[in-house]
């Protein structure tokens, strides 16, 4: 088990990573990784980052508002600024954390702004 210190270098250090294409975030991952959101479930640790950093690139700005770390697990609560949709979204971000690696993140936000956007492209594929 990690204490609160350890999570937080850990979550720390995964979200840094995820951002960087030169970094190694697989090395932060488990195996076993899942990633939950209202609009989607991603298994595959790839899939998930190059998920996640194609999506930065509406991002405008975050936001932290709170931080709280526990053994094995973390909750960050922001405000995500983005283009497409034009909105500022709160957003909660919950980390599980297994063998000193991230194991799982749930996703919590209002989906609907997203909903016809994500609907246009799976209907396009």
């Amino acid at each position: 088990m990690t204490d609160f210190v350890d999570s937080r270098q850990i979550v720390s250090s995964f979200l840094a990573a995820r951002l960087d294409p030169n970094a190694d975030a697989l090395d932060l991952m488990d195996e076993a990784f899942v990633f939950e959101s209202p609009l989607m479930q991603v298994t595959d640790r790839d899939v998930y980052l190059r998920n996640h950093r194609g999506f930065q690139v509406v991002v405008k700005r975050t936001r932290l508002i709170s931080e709280l770390y526990g053994p094995d697990e973390a909750t960050l609560l922001y405000e995500l600024e983005t283009d497409m949709p034009a909105v500022v979204q709160k957003t909660a971000e919950h980390f599980r954390i297994a063998n000193g690696r991230i194991a799982s993140i749930l996703v919590i936000f209002d989906s609907a702004p997203w909903r016809p956007i994500f609907e246009h492209g799976q209907s396009d594929s």
